[in-house]
């Protein structure tokens, strides 16, 4: 078997010893890159942080 995408399996949909049909899926994949967070946070607040690997672009919406 092979992953469509790098990720980590978020579901399983089938047990050990269980039939699979043909072309079924058999996990749920979570592909970093479909990621996101939103937040909300009061004006007041006049700054915040948030860590990330290089590889993650942040933006303020």
């Amino acid at each position: 078997m092979v992953a469509p995408a790098y990720g980590i399996i978020y579901d399983t949909y089938y047990r050990v010893g269980e039939f699979v049909p043909a072309g079924k899926p058999v996990a749920s994949l979570l592909a970093p890159m479909n990621v996101y967070l939103v937040f909300t946070c009061q004006k007041t607040i006049e700054s915040y942080s948030l860590w990330s690997d290089n590889s993650t672009q942040l933006r303020q919406l």
